[in-house]
């Protein structure tokens, strides 16, 4: 699952807003990947020994970064950084059923035709 999100600067001053976010991105361009043990620190044990959480740059259209502070800023636009979360596993209680694994395949008439 990839978590989408926003990296907002809040300040009295334009310039300290700036300097805000380049920190936030200097701080993430630095350490990317969070592992476990960093995401363990305030929570029971969530996260297994051998899972991480990469962060990174991600891209918004300038449309859909209007449109999200329409309905979440009253449109007072804040500097803001788009970033997305990627492999963030979430625990499901439903088993997954396996099946057998694949001995042939066969191809059908649909295969051979090109688009």
């Amino acid at each position: 699952m990839d978590i989408h999100f926003l990296l907002t600067a809040w300040g009295k001053e334009a310039s300290l807003q700036h300097t805000i976010a380049g920190w936030m991105m200097r701080i993430l361009e630095d350490t990317p990947i969070f592992p476990a043990g960093l995401l363990n620190k305030r929570t029971a044990d969530v996260f297994h020994p051998d899972e991480t959480v990469e962060v990174g740059l991600t891209q918004l259209t300038t449309e859909e970064l209007f449109r999200i502070w329409e309905v979440i800023g009253n449109n007072a636009y804040q500097i803001s950084v788009p970033y997305v979360a990627r492999f963030v596993r979430i625990e499901s209680e439903h088993l997954l059923a396996e099946g057998k694994p694949i001995q042939e395949r066969t191809l059908d008439v649909w295969d051979l035709e090109s688009p």
